[in-house]
């Protein structure tokens, strides 16, 4: 049988045939226990010849720019970097490119822009996808009500169910509510302000 990472080789090189990149993506929570093999993966990816990794765990971000310091280091949106500091920690740690929490207005990504630019680090935002109800990378509702770690990987989703808007101080008493699905916002879509975001010197979507 093929192994991932022969098969991983190969994406690569069809990829760089054809100027493109290959980014894998290692943004979870990693447990202590884990780490050596995590920083294997890594290892194990950045000989095939991915072009950059993903990371969400400072530990394993810390470790990945000590131990394979040529490997290219970006920080997840699962980092949740929503303030100045997260920019300075993602420089601290090697990062070359940070992608934003997603919840973030256009000034704020404006000032974060400026400074990791000034930093030299690139930044990266979401165009398109879903909106948590907690920020990016920080939500324990899943772990919470059904034992399933977003953070690891396997969000049960919990948010997207329906719920009922219940009066805390008649409990028998539903409130009228806009619908059911009370926890679930709307999907980000920026398609009508991609030329805000370019204006901001976002280096990639």
């Amino acid at each position: 049988a093929t192994s991932p990472l022969h098969t991983l080789e190969r994406a690569c090189d069809y990829a760089h045939l054809r100027g493109s990149r290959i980014y894998v993506t290692m943004n979870t929570i990693i447990l202590p226990d884990e780490l050596d093999s995590a920083l294997d993966c890594a290892r194990g990816a950045y000989l095939r010849g991915v072009d950059a990794l993903i990371v969400q765990d400072v530990g394993l971000a810390a470790l990945i720019s000590r131990c394979i310091p040529d490997l290219r280091l970006h920080v997840s949106t699962q980092m949740n970097v929503h303030s100045s500091y997260g920019i300075e920690a993602a420089a601290a740690l090697g990062a070359k490119r940070v992608t934003l929490a997603r919840e973030l207005s256009l000034p704020e990504i404006n000032r974060l822009v400026v400074a990791a630019h000034e930093l030299g680090l690139e930044v990266e935002t979401f165009g398109h996808g879903a909106l948590c109800i907690c920020y990016s990378g920080q939500c324990f509702m899943s772990s919470m009500i059904g034992g399933r770690s977003a953070n690891r990987g396997l969000c049960a989703q919990a948010c997207r169910l329906p719920y009922k808007l219940i009066d805390s101080l008649d409990p028998d008493r539903e409130l009228k509510s806009p619908g059911d699905f009370l926890l679930s916002p709307k999907d980000l879509c920026s398609i009508d302000h991609l030329d805000r975001l370019a204006s901001l010197n976002v280096d990639s979507l």
